[in-house]
């Protein structure tokens, strides 16, 4: 899970600053930027086959909703250029949310 995190993040910080540096943006970067999605969905799914009850899943799926927010939204300043500041709010809450997975995790190991 802690790569997952680590590489959503990474890739969050890659389309900020796409967008903050006004670059083009092609559909094949934004399959970049859901194929990590993809694969984090499909490591809660399997994972919660064996551990159905644990919160870490939870608060992931919570992140990952998240970060498809920020895919989402530079999706659509990709073809309508406009306001950043939605995108941002995203990206700082992603941000914000990252260490409660940490928490959850930890906690589990007790």
């Amino acid at each position: 899970m802690h790569t997952h995190v680590e590489l959503l993040l990474d890739m969050t910080d890659k389309m900020s600053r796409l967008l903050e540096e006004n670059e083009t943006i092609t559909p094949a970067m934004m399959t970049e930027s859901l194929y990590p999605l993809e694969r984090a969905r499909d490591f809660i799914r399997i994972a919660a086959q064996r551990y159905p009850d644990r919160q870490s899943l939870a608060v992931f799926g919570q992140f990952l909703d998240i970060y498809e927010r920020i895919v989402n939204e530079t999706d659509r300043l990709r073809i309508v250029s406009g306001d950043l500041d939605t995108f941002r709010t995203h990206v700082q809450t992603l941000q914000q949310f990252a260490p409660h997975i940490e928490a959850a995790l930890r906690k589990e190991q007790h």
